[in-house]
């Protein structure tokens, strides 16, 4: 006679994860669903994952030992101007396809790309409930990322927000207040887990010497300057021209204006204190945050990992300008002169401890809470504008 605990229907719930960062920050949470006996994990790949120029990085999802349940295509051909609109028709389709064939009951994303919005459009038609997990933050940068964000978030069911400024802008959007959990960022779930690895093999792989400084160099584009990112990352690499100290320089995501930021890349990585990667793993990339002395360009994980990595950072440009975060942050315009000397001060102050706004991890816990207990039906899929 079987028990009630296998009589009882699995809740099927697909998770996308679109870039090498994104999956990185996802795995808390993936390893606790997938041990969750009332809970199917449904893992669906896409975007970057897929793309061998930016490192086919679904294969360290299979190695990691994950299923995939589903690769979904979004970017193929020439990375012209409709490129990332085809992405997202496609993107769309095919997820309407993935969530038909896996019954899926429920759709989790993070975040602000459009591989979780063409997730979101296609769950949406299906009447499918959506979880967005880092709603509610905000930027001055005018990056499409920001419009993505707050429409995902009027297409989603539950918010998952990382702090409380978050949870009042929903409520101020029209967000029910009892559809929005603070449950502080997942991104910083990651480095609990992961700060006591052995560093040694990351020196032999990327040929650092630890006893000296180190510069770790990420950035992005912003699609509304995508015309002016290669002049951007060239002030940065004149910097790092003058400075001359060992700089690990991560290629940025597929965005409008990432071909610039590359090609700029690839004019400098001769140089003998230089060092590029396609790709890193997220557990390598936290233990170089984790010894190295200053992060400059303008990924979030600036915002969010770093000041619970004591790590100094120099953020270049108008991405994340206006954002909420902690005091490790130094703003700077992309002028070589402005970048060199932010640099050259960070290099020499002592590490130290900052607040983090975003949490001190454990929000994977806080997630599978609210995941486990939300009533799936018409009562969260009707939702109201509030004001």
């Amino acid at each position: 006679m079987q028990n009630d605990k296998e009589n009882v229907k699995k809740r099927n719930v697909a998770i996308i994860t679109g870039t090498r960062a994104e999956y990185g920050i996802l795995k808390p949470l993936l390893e606790k669903i997938r041990r969750e006996d009332g809970l199917r994990l449904q893992l669906i790949v896409t975007g970057m994952h897929l793309l061998k120029k930016y490192g086919m990085t679904v294969q360290e999802i299979q190695k990691d030992g994950w299923e995939i349940q589903v690769a979904v295509e979004m970017y193929k051909g020439k990375m012209d101007a409709y490129y990332w609109s085809r992405g997202l028709a496609r993107g769309i389709t095919n997820f309407a396809a993935a969530f038909l064939k896996l019954k899926s009951d429920i759709v989790i994303v993070f975040g602000d790309r459009l591989e979780p919005f063409a997730a979101v459009l296609a769950a949406s038609s299906l009447k499918i409930p959506i979880v967005h997990i880092h709603g509610g933050d905000k930027t001055d940068s005018g990056h499409i990322d920001e419009n993505i964000r707050h429409a995902i978030t009027r297409f989603s069911h539950i918010h998952l927000v990382p702090t409380r400024i978050c949870k009042r802008r929903l409520i101020k959007m029209g967000e029910e207040p009892w559809r929005v959990y603070t449950v502080g960022a997942l991104n910083i779930d990651s480095i609990l887990k992961n700060l006591s690895a052995d560093a040694d093999q990351l020196w032999k792989k990327l040929n650092l010497n630890p006893g000296k400084k180190i510069i770790v160099c990420l950035f992005n584009p912003v699609d509304i300057e995508a015309d002016i990112m290669g002049l951007q990352m060239r002030e940065i690499a004149h910097a790092l021209e003058v400075l001359q100290e060992q700089t690990v320089i991560i290629y940025p995501n597929n965005d409008k204006g990432s071909q610039d930021i590359i090609a700029e890349i690839h004019k400098i990585k001769h140089l003998p204190f230089i060092r590029v990667c396609v790709n890193l793993p997220h557990e390598e990339f936290l233990q170089l945050l984790k010894h190295a002395h200053v992060l400059i360009g303008n990924s979030s994980s600036g915002i969010i990992e770093a000041p619970s990595l004591k790590l100094a950072v120099i953020n270049i440009g108008s991405r994340n300008v206006g954002r909420e975060h902690a005091s490790n942050i130094t703003f700077v315009k992309a002028r070589k002169k402005a970048i060199q000397d932010a640099i050259q001060k960070a290099l020499v102050a002592k590490k130290r401890a900052y607040k983090n706004p975003y949490g001190s991890g454990f929000a994977s816990d806080k997630i599978m809470e609210v995941i486990s207990a939300t009533r799936l039906g018409e009562n969260v899929l009707r939702k109201k504008i509030t004001y």
